[in-house]
């Protein structure tokens, strides 16, 4: 049985308050993966941030997307940028307050 909601609230991913995973998640994506967040770039996010002691994984073996896909999502809560999915190309379009966010 599905819960409902009485009234509007936000919910806030536990890892929002870590501001040095926010900048490391966002300086990779424009970086790194050049705004391309395809499923194969979010792997290799994930090792590149593994090796920054930066991300765990509770599955090694299968190696989720879950988690990423979570910390790209809290960007876009920041309003840092958001997805784009033209042509079946999945990109992170930065905004001006994302680009706001790298000059400082």
């Amino acid at each position: 049985m599905p819960i409902t909601v009485e009234r509007e609230k936000w919910i806030l991913y536990k890892h929002t308050c870590n501001y040095e995973m926010i900048k490391a998640v966002a300086l990779d994506v424009k970086n790194s993966c050049k705004s391309d967040i395809s499923d194969l770039e979010r792997h290799r996010m994930q090792e590149r941030l593994a090796a920054l002691d930066l991300y765990r994984t509770r599955n090694p073996k299968e190696h989720p997307l879950d988690s990423i896909n979570h910390r790209i999502n809290t960007l876009e809560f920041w309003m840092f940028g958001y997805e784009d999915n033209t042509n079946g190309d999945k990109k992170f379009i930065f905004s001006p307050l994302g680009n706001l966010f790298f000059n400082y």
